[in-house]
């Protein structure tokens, strides 16, 4: 189950070509389906890419990498909303290619690696990503990286420096992705430490290091490591006695995390009984599935779940690395493959923007009527206000800020509540109504 290095040959190419090829149309046209462009955290990108375009650096403290990415697709095709739909689209697609080569190294067989990037590629709960945790979506291919050189035999030291790299690459994209990175390597570690490989030294020092790194990282630059907080919160949540739940995942979300585990302990089980003691493949999955199907007390509890496609996948794909013969299979792979359709099929027509059309041109109205230099309160949700950000071009407030010598105040109001006192009218729509105030003095 470990193999000794990369052996892709030119039909390797070819598959993973036509796969990325085929994701990439697949993903474009789903996210392009509607003029609005479909993701709850989409606009926010586009914000941050729109922020590098013009003053060449982010808005909004994240983890950079992905954004620099996004801005130069955008770039280079002249287009914001083209440039995040292309970019979206590759960086999903292209996330999943790592795993294809590492169930290909791990089993040698080229249908059970097919049937992995597939089943990650059109898994209801990836689509679920799809230009929405852009950051995230991309950060699952330094997973994968990891994983190619972690689980070869005789590693040598540049092995080890790219199981680094690429933990430190995940840490530039997403803290969860950093954080899964290290339960592999943790779990990796425990196989090795139980069986008397010394090697569980270096890698739990990758670890070790490399949380130390993201932590100076964040000292010196909250702006751009500013993810960690995420990690103290998810900490905060689960050591609280208080209910942190805020959206209780359907029971439906932990169906294939559960599926995963069951089946890589019965594997892990069977092999110990044949007494073949190389499980940390195995282990390492079952310990990081293990980690995301825990009913935390923490509203990262969905986030984890809809991670649980990787194990899922990666279990199901070696699962079909032991059926006996090519078409067996074959046949065993298209059941598989065909299982979730229905959910991919749902997720897919549940993919939409989180503004609809007569909100769209409220807000381009509204954007003709405001001045510049002005200040525009609007107390919707931050969803809400990410839209009206990027369609306004503009910096949106949740609540009137204290700041000297205003001239002018906006305050943008859905129709079905009620508007300001001493506020005059200035545009009523279909959804918001504008309402001006002036010569505020604090």
């Amino acid at each position: 189950m470990m193999y000794s290095g990369l052996r892709l040959k030119k039909i390797d190419f070819l598959i993973i070509t036509i796969i990325l090829v085929s994701a990439i149309y697949i993903y474009y046209h789903l996210i392009d389906r509607d003029p609005l462009v479909i993701g709850v955290d989409a606009p926010y990108y586009m914000i941050q890419v729109r922020e590098i375009l013009r003053s060449g650096s982010m808005k909004y403290r994240d983890p950079p990498l992905t954004f620099y990415i996004l801005y130069a697709i955008a770039y280079i095709v002249n287009d914001l909303r083209l440039g995040f739909i292309i970019g979206a689209s590759i960086l999903a697609a292209s996330a999943s290619i790592p795993f294809y080569m590492l169930i290909k190294e791990v089993t040698g067989k080229y249908i059970p690696a097919i049937t992995t990037i597939l089943l990650i590629l059109y898994s209801p709960l990836y689509l679920r990503m799809l230009a929405d945790f852009v950051k995230n979506q991309f950060g699952v291919m330094f997973i994968g990286l990891a994983m190619i050189y972690l689980f070869k035999d005789g590693k040598t030291s540049r092995d080890y420096i790219l199981i680094f790299l690429f933990t430190l690459l995940a840490g530039l994209t997403h803290i969860l992705d950093f954080a899964l990175i290290l339960i592999i390597l943790g779990g990796y570690t425990l196989t090795s430490l139980l069986g008397r490989d010394r090697e569980w030294r270096i890698v739990l020092l990758i670890a070790i290091v490399s949380i130390a790194i993201y932590y100076i990282g964040y000292l010196l630059s909250p702006f751009y490591f500013g993810d960690l907080n995420r990690g103290f919160g998810f900490i905060s949540d689960i050591t609280s006695s208080e209910e942190n739940i805020r959206r209780t995942p359907n029971i439906t979300m932990y169906i294939p995390g559960i599926t995963a585990l069951f089946l890589s302990l019965i594997l892990i089980g069977y092999k110990l009984y044949k007494k073949d003691y190389n499980v940390k493949f195995l282990f390492s999955i079952a310990i990081l599935d293990l980690f995301l199907i825990i009913p935390w007390n923490s509203n990262w509890v969905y986030r984890f779940l809809i991670m649980t496609f990787l194990p899922s996948s990666l279990i199901l794909g070696y699962i079909v690395s032991l059926v006996g013969n090519r078409f067996n299979m074959l046949l065993i792979s298209l059941v598989i493959f065909t299982m979730p359709v229905s959910n991919t099929l749902m997720t897919v027509n549940h993919l939409h923007p989180t503004i609809n059309m007569l909100e769209y041109n409220d807000f381009t109205a509204i954007g003709n009527i405001i001045e510049p230099n002005s200040i525009i309160v609007f107390k919707e949700s931050l969803i809400k206000r990410y839209w009206a950000e990027y369609i306004l071009n503009h910096e949106i407030y949740s609540r009137i800020p204290h700041i000297p010598d205003l001239s002018t105040i906006y305050i943008i109001v859905r129709n079905d509540r009620i508007g300001p006192p001493h506020a005059k009218l200035l545009y009523h729509g279909s959804v918001y109504s504008l309402y001006i105030l002036k010569n505020m003095i604090y």
